[in-house]
């Protein structure tokens, strides 16, 4: 989960795998405490990885409150001997939204630089 941490109107969100990935999921938890899926891509194909599919929104239409998060759900198949990690393998949701002073970068759950 990524908090938001400050309001923000959401206009597209997006999905990154590679081509171990079955399906990809992202939903939005709401300050109440209900969730709504946002966007869902299942199944995965290959050329997700190069050519992400976009959700996008029209303005107002996806209004995030500060405290509120988008909780990202990534499932694989592996079919090697080997543990997958990153380079090979990733899940990473991205999200166009304004009015941000900077870019955010979100990892497990932590704000980055």
């Amino acid at each position: 989960d990524c908090e938001w941490p400050t309001d923000a109107t959401v206009l597209s969100i997006g999905g990154h795998m590679h081509e171990h990935g079955t399906s990809y999921e992202v939903d939005y938890v709401k300050a109440d405490g209900s969730t709504e899926r946002i966007y869902e891509i299942d199944p995965w194909a290959e050329e997700n990885r190069d050519f992400p599919v976009l959700e996008n929104f029209g303005e107002g239409e996806l209004e995030v409150e500060a405290g509120e998060s988008f909780r990202t759900y990534c499932n694989w198949y592996n079919a090697t001997e080997s543990l997958l990690s990153f380079p090979d393998e990733m899940c990473t949701t991205f999200v166009v939204a304004f009015p941000l002073e900077t870019a955010l970068s979100c990892v497990l759950g932590k704000y980055t630089d």
